[in-house]
């Protein structure tokens, strides 16, 4: 079922049409979601940190994917998991691929923050990771697939400053 799904949402992806992915936190959700037409569902870090009453820094990798194997195993939508950080180093990030993979995610969202997770609201830390550091991650992450329909996909929190 992990297969024909991500070869699913891979051809929604490569489509002309626009993929919505609307937040699922748990199945019913997810469900909700699909009764409703959707094409995909998103597992967010943040909102599920908010779900917790903690910061999407103190998630471990192992709440996310008890959360998307809830609803992978209930929902027959594409799951997007928000990976945060990719749960630290390089090598990390590979665990975090395979478990995501076996819990039966299609995607891996992975951004281009320092590990562990900061909180934004931070005024003034350096939050953001050099790019090279960045190219490890997705490369460690595309290496540890086991099927090349799992995506990965790599999010900035750079923006454009004065300085």
């Amino acid at each position: 079922m992990n297969v024909e799904r991500r070869v699913s949402f891979r051809k929604s992806l490569d489509s002309n049409d626009v993929v919505f992915a609307p937040l699922a936190l748990d199945p019913l959700a997810a469900l909700l979601a699909e009764k409703a037409g959707f094409q995909a569902a998103y597992l967010s870090g943040g909102a599920l940190g908010f779900q917790y009453a903690v910061s999407e820094a103190l998630l471990t990798l192992t709440e996310i994917v008890d959360v998307a194997r809830r609803i992978t195993v209930r929902c027959g939508l594409p799951l997007i998991v928000d990976g945060g950080v990719g749960f630290g180093d390089p090598v990390h990030v590979q665990r975090a691929v395979w478990e995501l993979e076996s819990a039966g995610a299609v995607a891996l969202e992975l951004e281009d923050q320092v590990a562990p997770k900061r909180v934004h609201h931070h005024v003034g830390v350096e939050h953001l990771i050099n790019a090279e550091a960045m190219c490890e991650k997705i490369s460690a992450a595309v290496e540890a697939r086991t099927d090349n329909n799992f995506l990965i996909i790599a999010r900035t929190g750079a923006n454009d400053h004065e300085n």
